[in-house]
């Protein structure tokens, strides 16, 4: 449906990761949710209510848990874009897109339901 850019995969592969290490699955999809959907409102793009929900979230979480640790996921094949950017996990290239990620969704907080 909507091509995920880098910088949202970086940020998913994040959320997994603090999901991976203990963090409540539910409230990390959730706040994943509101950056990526603030990064779309932040480049001017209009989206409705089903652009990367909740449900899609969990979706592709548990693709990229498949592709991270191993878990599997019957429902998704693995997507080359997801694999190309978890394959730079540790490396000086994923850090600067992560950063870049952070500062695209800056404000994600702060984000009112009635514009996004």
């Amino acid at each position: 449906m909507w091509e995920w850019s880098d910088h949202e995969i970086a940020l998913l592969i994040e959320a997994v990761k603090s999901i991976h290490d203990g963090a409540a699955r539910g409230t990390t999809l959730k706040k994943l949710s509101k950056r990526l959907r603030r990064i779309a409102f932040n480049r001017g793009e209009i989206v409705g209510e089903r652009y990367r929900n909740y449900l899609g979230m969990n979706s592709k979480a548990r693709m990229m848990e498949a592709i991270l640790y191993g878990i599997p996921d019957k429902l998704h094949a693995p997507n080359e874009d997801f694999n190309r950017v978890a394959a730079t996990l540790d490396s000086p290239e994923y850090t600067k897109l992560l950063k870049e990620a952070e500062a695209l969704s800056a404000g994600a907080e702060k984000t009112d339901k009635r514009r996004i």
